[in-house]
């Protein structure tokens, strides 16, 4: 007998819902994508469960500025910017050669 995965989330649940009551002190996460839209969204739910949020955007300034109001909206300062374009190779590479420490939570937002 099949057993079936349910969960209370909808399709109109919130990432914020999501997050409630959940502690992510401690973890860090990448969201790529994450200047706008969703991955916006994803990124200021994150950060206010605790979790270290890297934004990654194709342009630094925009991840950057994005990590900046999420860490003044959250009060979570373990937020920033980083520069990621998927569709350069450079970039992944250079992406994950100045990343350090663990990765609890990857979103794959971008594309």
């Amino acid at each position: 007998m099949t057993q079936l995965v349910t969960t209370p989330f909808g399709p109109q649940s919130t990432a914020s819902e999501v997050v409630a009551g959940v502690d992510l002190t401690g973890r860090s996460a990448i969201v790529t994508g994450g200047a706008g839209g969703l991955g916006r969204e994803t990124a200021r739910a994150l950060a206010s469960a605790g979790a270290e949020v890297t934004i990654a955007a194709r342009t630094l300034e925009a991840g950057t500025a994005v990590a900046r109001e999420i860490a003044e909206e959250t009060g979570n300062a373990r937020t920033r910017g980083a520069q990621l374009d998927l569709a350069d190779p450079a970039s992944v590479a250079a992406f994950v050669s100045d990343w350090t420490g663990p990765l609890h939570i990857l979103v794959n937002n971008a594309g």
